[in-house]
């Protein structure tokens, strides 16, 4: 599929498209958090396709999509001023027309090609559309959907636990930090943790925090779930919990750690 010369030339581009940015020889906190974002996406594709048993070649195109997985971001913040897409553009189809845009992948075999093309395209998608049918496509589009949502895990944890969130002011949307999570969102997920919550949706931090604990639901192979259980991602959101003194959040956060130690157990057996 991608051999490791065509992996560090990719990289290369990438890093060099970033730097385009820059203004006065550097990138804007928010921009640079996406830069951190991607390469750590890049590593945790590259781990959770090591831990699937995928070929050498399968490993280096899923580090390699993880990495152009939010090559559209820059793009959105430098015309629009925001990450929200609901205010400016979808950023993952941003992403798409970036890369068809550049001749970066033009040599690539067309398998290795369409795959960083759909896993860009569709990483931010709601559900994953029943019109893409191709297995390895599928394949490589589910690794990059997890490698995110176990870096965002992160990324919520490092920004509230030491501080930063100033830095990121868009990063929980500007959200009331103290206020009790909304009755009727922790009902409905404590009814069905698999229910559908968006981010819009959030009225306070401690709502924002629990909308993550659904992803423990969703992720697609055992890599994904080594990965969370190894890190203890769960546990740590629960450090960082606004609201644990609501009985009914604290359910909520030990299912879904639960639910990862049961899947994980799942695909061992």
């Amino acid at each position: 599929m991608i051999d490791r010369v065509m992996r560090d030339e990719l990289f290369r581009v990438y890093n060099e498209y970033v730097t385009s940015f820059e203004k006065d020889g550097a990138l804007d906190a928010m921009s640079l958090l996406k830069v951190e974002h991607s390469k750590r996406v890049a590593g945790n594709a590259k781990l959770i396709a090591e831990y699937n048993g995928f070929s050498e070649s399968e490993i280096i195109l899923a580090e390699v999509c993880g990495l152009f997985h939010d090559i559209g971001r820059y793009r959105q913040l430098q015309k629009f001023g925001t990450f929200k897409d609901a205010e400016s553009v979808n950023h993952g189809k941003c992403g798409y027309n970036v890369l068809l845009e550049m001749d970066w992948l033009n040599d690539l075999p067309s398998v290795a090609r369409e795959c960083i093309l759909t896993s860009t395209r569709f990483h931010n998608a709601k559900d994953i559309s029943d019109s893409l049918t191709d297995d390895t496509v599928l394949t490589f589009l589910k690794l990059v959907r997890d490698s995110d949502k176990i870096d965002i895990y992160y990324v919520f944890y490092d920004a509230i636990k030491n501080g930063n969130l100033s830095k990121y002011p868009e990063l929980v949307h500007n959200l009331e930090l103290e206020m009790p999570a909304t009755e009727s969102l922790v009902d409905s997920m404590l009814k069905d943790p698999k229910t559908t919550i968006s981010y819009s949706d959030a009225r306070c931090m401690a709502d924002f925090l629990l909308i993550p604990m659904q992803w423990s639901y969703e992720l697609h192979s055992f890599g994904s779930y080594k990965i969370m259980s190894e890190r203890r991602l769960l546990e740590k959101m629960c450090e960082i919990m606004p609201d644990l003194h609501n009985d009914k959040i604290v359910r909520i956060m030990d299912n879904a750690i639960s639910n990862v130690e049961r899947s994980l157990e799942n695909y061992l057996r």
